[in-house]
């Protein structure tokens, strides 16, 4: 009689079975999710500055670098890998690149990202960060 009086429970969808771990739900297609994240990239300014670094060492920034669609790691690798010296992310849209290649990243960042131009770039001399 107690039996009879309970409703009867739909079976789970056995694709939403959790097995081990994890939250048991489904995995969403990526190729849907990846078509819908793409953005259109504004063209803005590019800052190459050098800033002192204790007393005869200094560094290079770069600013700007995301804002134009590049991927920052991927860029500090290959400053890094370039320039044979040291390069980190450290800000949102910030690499800081150990030494002072700032002359020759105004050649080199047009001649790597095809997209960015010239007069998108620019140099700001030494300043302080």
């Amino acid at each position: 009689m107690v039996i009879s009086q309970i409703p009867s429970l739909p079976f789970p969808n056995p694709h939403t079975i959790q097995k081990r771990g994890g939250k048991g739900q489904p995995k969403a297609d990526k190729s849907a999710s990846s078509a819908e994240t793409v953005r259109p990239v504004k063209e803005t300014t590019i800052t190459v500055q050098r800033a002192p670094r204790g007393k005869n060492k200094s560094v290079t920034v770069i600013r700007g670098m995301a804002a134009n669609g590049i991927d920052l790691k991927v860029a500090s690798k290959f400053f890094a890998s370039r320039f044979a010296c040291g390069s980190s992310v450290t800000a949102a849209d910030e690499i800081v690149i150990q030494g002072d290649v700032e002359d020759e990243l105004l050649d080199v960042i047009p001649e790597k990202w095809k997209t960015i131009r010239d007069d998108l770039i620019e140099d700001l001399g030494e300043q302080k960060r």
